[in-house]
């Protein structure tokens, strides 16, 4: 997988903002002692695929976690961090600051199962042609049904 990574400038870029909903600061919560977004760090930089690794974020907290996880933080505008902000418009904002990019990879931080294999897969479709990539997990299970209360 290192030739796959050395043959393209590929930044790898999470979305970590501070206004979570569900569960107060989401991005950094504890895992098995170690917060989501460090974990997701390290798989990156064991991944060997980025020439750059970022977090785009508006929380001071996520700032340095980043920085202790190796990343480079890109401060994101107010605008980009509201809940109402969809991730492609934080992702446009970051491009438009940093526009030597030409290959960004997002990464969700909250995704702990997440492996470098699965990475080099995703690289590995954007070097035969692809020019966007994006995994999913096939579910039949329906997480709700007509007349059940959920």
């Amino acid at each position: 997988y290192s030739t796959l990574c050395l043959e393209m400038s590929a930044t790898g870029l999470v979305l970590a903002r501070g206004g979570s909903k569900g569960i107060k600061n989401k991005n950094i919560v504890l895992l098995n002692s170690r917060p989501l977004l460090l974990r997701c760090l390290q798989v990156m930089h064991e991944a060997g695929c980025f020439s750059s690794i970022w977090v785009s974020t508006d929380d001071e907290k996520i700032a340095e976690c980043a920085k202790n996880g190796g990343a480079k933080v890109h401060h994101r505008a107010k605008y980009t961090a509201v809940d109402e902000a969809s991730s492609l418009c934080a992702v446009q904002e970051f491009l438009q600051h940093h526009t030597e990019i030409s290959i960004v990879c997002v990464v969700q931080c909250t995704s702990p199962f997440l492996q470098a294999r699965y990475l080099h897969k995703g690289m590995e479709k954007i070097q035969s042609g692809y020019d966007s990539v994006f995994s999913v997990t096939r579910r039949h299970l329906l997480r709700w049904s007509e007349g059940v209360a959920t």
